[in-house]
Formats: C-alpha cells, structure tokens, sequence
C-alpha cells in the first residue's frame, strides 16, 4: 500500500465512491457495514464503473480487482481494494485492501459476503494505523514472523477471553483449493487449541459479525499468494491476530498454524522447532 504521508494527505481528503457489485447477498453486508462504521472519508455507494473517474484525485473508490504477478493471467488473485484517484501506478494508490481465499472458497470476492459487514472496519482500522506510523507493512511482518506481541498481535490475548468462531467448512479443502491439499479436523483444533472454541456454519459465522456480537472473535484463513491465519473480534471489527507466512506453499491449516495461535492467545511464546 502508499507511503502514510500519501494516505495523509490525499486519501482523508477525498469522497469515496464505494462500487456495488450486483450481488445482493454481498452488497447487503458490505454497504450495512458502511453505513454503520466508516467514518474517516464521505462515502456514496454507485452502481457503475461509469460513475467512477480513475485519475480524479478528489476522489477514492473501492472496488473488486484482480491481481495478477507477473505474466501469468490465468492465475489471478480476488481482492477488494481501497484506492484514491490520481495518474500515478495503481500499485502507489492503493490505501488498503481485502485478501480472498483464493484456493479455499473464493475464488470471486462476492463469495467473501459472509464476512463482508467486517470490511470497513478493518480497512478503516488499517488505514488509521497506517497513518499513525504503526508498522503495518509487509516487510516488518516478514521480520518478527507472526507479530507475536508486535503490530495487530499486540491485542492477540483478547482472543481468549471470548468465544473462538470457527467456520466449519474454512479448515476443509474448498471447491478452488489444489488437490495437495490437506483437511483439519475440528478434534485435531479443540486438542492443539488452549482456549475456548466454536464450530460453526457460514450462516452462524455471518449472523455473529453481522450482529458485532460480543461474545465471540471468529477466524478467517486465506489460501492466496501469501497465507495468512486472521482472528477478528466479532465486536469490534479489531484484527487481534495476523498469522502471515509470507512464501508459504502450504494450502490450508497445519498443526504448527495452530499452536501458533494458541500460544499468541494466551500471552506465551511460541518456540519454532526449526
């Protein structure tokens, strides 16, 4: 994402036009999470890419995108992005942005609407912290691997004071996932996993972020170019854990995914055998 001075000075001073995708499940949650926690920039929703001018610098727009590294297009990554008009490269105008899981169970970013209330929360989140030179970026995750007491891990003990949500189906190979790759059984977690635990449906998940319920965080496993293990807090809408792999090949939840979680959970370190 841009440099926080950009953000600063460009991004807080625009109108954000925030596009509808058409998919009425999506469009729901998404602009009802809008509508209820963004607050840093105006905001209008639109129906066209017609109603959005690109290099118009007074403005922002999010918008589903692609992603696509080097000339490989027949692999391309689904992300809903955050961006603020101007002539430059689209890479150095993008605020913030949503990860799809890619090789799980979304291969399109309208299969993310289950969770989609939750996005204006964490892109506002991110770009706050971005702003306030918190270090958000990827180099600084590579680094301290994990974040174990650092960035969005620095409130990671939350998570056991409430209700873990599991999405049943999240720790499953899903219909986009490669053959290699590999199931995670809910008694394998509840045995790794100190802490207390929920298995649910996506409908179950969606009512509880949908309901900014208290009781519960939830977690989100994204299988992309990169992996990450996420834990909101249904409440808040607060990442309280960035499990990030950064040159990861491995599709799905691992024994050590998990440990990693628990330990940042419950305020321990965790010790790599490697």
């Amino acid at each position: 994402t841009c440099p926080a001075d950009t953000l600063k000075e460009r991004f807080l001073n625009t109108t954000t036009k925030i596009l509808l995708t058409g998919n009425e499940h999506f469009d729901k949650n998404m602009s009802a999470g809008f509508k209820e926690n963004w607050t840093i920039t105006p905001f209008e929703f639109v129906e066209s890419e017609d109603e959005i001018t690109a290099d118009d610098k007074s403005i922002s727009y999010l918008v589903p995108i692609s992603l696509t590294i080097g000339d490989n297009y027949l692999v391309q990554y689904p992300r809903y992005a955050m961006i603020f008009g101007g002539s430059e490269n689209l890479k150095f105008r993008i605020a913030a942005d949503i990860r799809c899981d890619k090789f799980g169970y979304e291969n399109e970013v309208v299969e993310s609407a289950y969770r989609a209330y939750g996005f204006a929360i964490i892109l506002q989140n991110f770009i706050k912290m971005k702003i306030a030179g918190e270090p958000v970026g990827g180099n600084t995750f590579i680094k301290v691997r994990y974040n174990t007491g650092k960035v969005y891990n620095r409130k990671s003990t939350d998570i056991s004071k409430k209700i873990l949500l599991i999405d049943t189906h999240s720790i499953e190979p899903g219909p986009y996932s490669p053959s290699s790759s590999r199931s995670f059984n809910k008694e394998k977690f509840e045995k790794l996993y100190e802490g207390r635990v929920k298995f649910v449906s996506s409908e179950e998940l969606e009512t509880a972020i949908n309901e900014n319920d208290p009781e519960y965080t939830y977690m989100t496993l994204i299988n992309s170019r990169k992996r990450y293990i996420m834990v909101m807090d249904c409440e808040s809408g607060e990442v309280l854990y960035n499990g990030y792999e950064p040159n990861s090949t491995y599709i799905g939840l691992s024994i050590k995914d998990v440990k990693r979680l628990s330990k940042s959970a419950n305020g321990k370190e965790f010790i790599s055998a490697q």
